[in-house]
């Protein structure tokens, strides 16, 4: 059986995702916040340990030993291990961070998954890519849904920056695998980035034309075709204005009182001019 948009084991992945995130949530809804803690830890845990120790934890990676893949080579991999430090952090703006990015980054990436398209839906890679990525879902709005973590919309202005702080480790930590030689880029560090391009930072992505448009409108010409800069304004657009809505929405107790406030503000302004 191979992967296939719109096919079963399509469907298959992303509701195994949907029922377990579901299944855990009803399991712990009603626990003490210590269990809920203590049991999104070591989810958290299981996937940070799998992400590190590939080699000797999927069948076809035995013997493999520690590499580039085993590092925070991506965006999933840097949300998977900042996961549990978050959890036991006291940072409100990290903890809604992982929430948006990890469960949207977890998801989508079984949503698109162009890597696996058309190749067996139950080999060991493509059954490793879905359990890492089930487990980040779950484990990103997890803490929000039970509780753990509180929404707070007042604070979508510095998200992104986390977002571009991300970014920034995963391009030292390539530069460091490459002075380890975890990678042989034959001397031209740019060069490699520019062709692996994680997370369109170096360039729009070619097989989605329509993104470098729309990123055009938001970005000065000056910056088009700079790594990183070209997609700072859009990105960080984007992720404002996302989690301001959705922010909105779930704290909206905090949100309908400050909107009144700032009305009454407002009207008070109004009135003093009158006079």
């Amino acid at each position: 059986m191979t992967i296939q948009y719109g096919s079963f084991a399509y469907f298959l992945y992303i509701f195994i995702a949907l029922g377990l995130t579901a299944g855990i949530y009803f399991l712990l809804r009603k626990r003490k916040e210590k269990t809920k803690k203590i049991a999104v830890f070591c989810l958290m845990f299981v996937n940070t340990f799998q992400h590190f120790f590939k080699f000797i934890f999927w069948p076809h990676l035995f013997g493999t030993g520690f590499g580039h893949i085993n590092t925070l080579y991506n965006m999933c991999a840097f949300l998977i291990v900042i996961s549990p430090l978050i959890l036991l952090s006291k940072s409100d703006t990290w903890k809604n961070f992982i929430t948006y990015v990890g469960s949207v980054a977890g998801m989508i990436a079984m949503v698109v998954p162009h890597w696996f398209i058309g190749l067996n839906a139950f080999s060991w890679e493509a059954i490793r890519f879905y359990f890492c990525h089930t487990f980040l879902f779950m484990t990103s709005i997890l803490p929000a849904l039970l509780g753990i973590y509180k929404i707070n919309y007042r604070l979508f202005w510095k998200l992104p920056f986390l977002l571009f702080f991300g970014m920034v480790i995963i391009v030292f930590n390539d530069f460091v695998c490459v002075s380890l030689g975890f990678i042989d880029v034959k001397g031209d560090f740019y060069g490699w980035l520019y062709s692996v391009n994680t997370m369109f930072i170096m360039h729009p992505p070619e097989a989605f034309p329509i993104m470098e448009k729309i990123c055009a409108v938001f970005t000065p010409e000056y910056l088009e075709g700079i790594a990183f800069l070209w997609l700072v304004i859009p990105m960080y657009l984007l992720i404002a204005i996302v989690s301001f809505a959705i922010g909105a929405l779930v704290d909206n107790k905090r949100f309908k009182s400050d909107f009144k406030a700032v009305f009454v503000k407002i009207k008070s302004i109004c009135k003093s001019f009158k006079k």
